[in-house]
């Protein structure tokens, strides 16, 4: 009788703990399965920013710049310049960057967006930048909040629009393609 009660009792132990197995398998694949989804998402969404023609740049609370895309870094270097500024690096250097920085500072300890015009040096180059700032989402752990700002090159965007007349205009002036 005890002998049966004891191969009972193993049966079930070692039944409970093929579904433990089993259902740990299945917790490791799901698991998988989101970091590669999470994985995948980030992917995406990096080609998209680096695809922007706007500038996008991450800073912290100490001012470095821990991240910016493509046009970000034509708007802060010279064209020649560019591709060797890379992150981290100090927003408040060089001078001219400083408005940049301030911008920063003021909106992490303000704790919300804010958009101004700013002027910046790029080499011999000055640039009109219409800055939009957003602070990232508080974070459940108390991770720091990051600034991201937003650039547009207000002399490229004006390029733009006076292209897009000229066109209008060509397109309202030119002559019926059907005739008269």
């Amino acid at each position: 009788e005890m002998l049966r009660s004891l191969v009972g009792s193993e049966m079930c132990i070692r039944d409970r703990a093929h579904y433990l197995a089993d259902r740990m398998l299945l917790e490791q694949q799901r698991t998988r399965s989101s970091q590669h989804a999470v994985w995948q998402l980030a992917q995406v969404n990096a080609l998209v920013i680096d695809e922007l023609d706007d500038g996008v740049m991450i800073v912290d609370a100490e001012g470095t710049v821990r991240a910016l895309n493509p046009a970000a870094r034509r708007m802060l270097a010279h064209e020649r310049h560019a591709e060797e500024l890379a992150a981290p690096f100090a927003l408040g250097l060089p001078q001219s960057w400083r408005p940049l920085a301030e911008l920063a500072r003021r909106t992490l300890e303000n704790a919300h967006g804010h958009t101004r015009p700013v002027r910046i040096e790029a080499g011999e180059t000055q640039r009109r930048l219409q800055v939009r700032t957003q602070l990232t989402p508080e974070t459940p752990d108390g991770h720091e909040r990051l600034c991201v700002m937003f650039m547009q090159d207000q002399h490229a965007l004006e390029a733009r629009i006076r292209t897009a007349k000229m066109a209008a205009c060509l397109l309202y002036t030119s002559p019926s393609p059907r005739g008269s």
